[in-house]
């Protein structure tokens, strides 16, 4: 007993113990939970999303994201059983989707194949915040080459094109990141998890469209042609030195401004445009009476003010704004600044700087991924117990053969 109290007391040992056990918080196993199905994505202009169910995400832990319960009150436990639920309703129903955050009137719709659709993208619910990654979980990973040779700066806005892409489109588990073969020629390498190789080639055909409009009218187009210049220097964006942040009841909040150029031929459109809007007053400044809306493929992403000296101007040079808020004024800094790059992305997405060629694809299939993950655990155990069996037939002592075995096991 004196041995066993000793080894436990031992301060290397409670450090390690302290370790397994934040380990086990943060991983938040839950092996004896009832089986439900997780969404992945929702699909834009679906049903489900307009039944207020969100696009998770990908900042989200695994157990944190949303997870289907049953349909119309019959339990869902997996990817099959949803799907084969699925296959016994008929479109243009209401179909009551009940979640962990709730409960959704979703209509059923029919796809392309006359198969009902509600718009959701799931898989089995994980036991753990472990991300087990692409290998592992199973989908498509894909290797594109510019299709002429680029720099950093350029590759590096390409990259922020395709995720903000990416994630417009309703794909959450999505990494996109650059990469060089030995010669030093670049590529981007998209890994996505969840989807088909068909899925994955038919977004990236997509040539990504952004809008600016007014009302019904646009303004004007992202791209070459209508926006020639997207400040991201410190020089003309940033923190809005006119206005700063400031302290809110819930923290903080700040501004940011960068300006764009406009074609000539934008520009005279604008204020073809502008010059019908009225003037209104709203917390002592003056704006038009409509906004100024992003379009992304069709897909509103951003609503500006636009302010009154606008007004029939056929300015080429324009300021944008925006904001951000944090409970601490750093918080508040860092997402304002996020959101700034967001937005400028958004802007030059309408034309990728580059062709992008796909080099290489490749679809993983998760029943790979299980039976590697099951091979891993075996190799393991069958490990474990070697050690342990060697390490007693050794030294036969307690207070040797514990802490190696708590050490292995951890």
């Amino acid at each position: 007993m004196t041995t066993f109290k000793n080894i436990f007391t031992n301060w290397r040992v409670l450090l390690l113990l302290t370790a397994v056990l934040l380990s086990l918080i943060s991983i938040h196993p839950r092996l004896f939970e009832g089986d439900t199905v997780t969404i992945r994505s929702v699909v834009p202009n679906s049903s489900a999303l307009q039944a207020g169910i969100q696009n998770p995400s990908p900042r989200l832990t695994p157990l944190s994201r949303e997870a289907i319960i049953s349909l119309n009150g019959n339990r869902i436990t997996s990817v099959d059983n949803y799907y084969s639920y699925l296959s016994t309703l008929k479109t243009n129903r209401t179909i009551n989707v009940e979640t962990n955050k709730g409960v959704y009137s979703v209509s059923a719709r029919g796809n392309a194949l006359g198969q009902v659709d509600l718009g959701l993208r799931v898989y089995d619910t994980p036991r753990s915040n472990l991300r087990k990654g692409l290998d592992l979980e199973g989908g498509t990973r894909v290797l594109l080459r510019p299709a002429e040779p680029v720099g950093k700066d350029t590759l590096d806005i390409t990259i922020d094109n395709l995720k903000e892409r990416l994630n417009v489109y309703g794909l959450s588990d999505v990494s996109v990141r650059a990469a060089s073969d030995l010669s030093g020629e670049n590529f981007i390498l998209i890994e996505i998890a969840g989807v088909t190789e068909e899925e994955v080639k038919d977004l990236l055909a997509r040539q990504g469209k952004f809008e600016a409009k007014v009302g019904n009218e646009t303004v004007f187009f992202g791209g070459k042609k209508d926006i020639t210049y997207v400040c991201r220097t410190a020089d003309c964006s940033g923190i809005d030195p006119s206005r700063g942040c400031a302290q809110t009841q819930s923290g903080y909040g700040c501004s940011f401004f960068f300006t764009i150029t406009l074609s000539s031929e934008a520009a005279e459109r604008q204020a073809a445009i502008t010059d019908k809007l009225s003037v209104v007053s709203e917390d002592g400044s003056a704006y038009l009476s409509e906004n100024l809306l992003l379009y992304l493929d069709d897909k509103e992403v951003d609503s500006l003010r636009i302010g009154a000296e606008l007004k029939g101007r056929a300015t080429t040079s324009i300021q944008i704004s925006g904001g951000g808020s944090g409970r601490t004024q750093q918080e508040a800094v860092t997402t304002t600044l996020q959101n700034m790059k967001r937005l400028q992305t958004i802007i030059i997405t309408g034309s990728l700087p580059v062709k992008l060629e796909v080099e290489k694809m490749d679809t993983i299939s998760p029943s790979l991924g299980k039976e590697f993950l099951n091979n891993i655990i075996l190799v393991g155990a069958l490990a474990v117990v070697a050690v342990v069996g060697v390490v007693l037939f050794r030294y036969r002592k307690a207070r040797i053969i514990i802490p190696m075995v708590l050490t292995l096991l951890s």
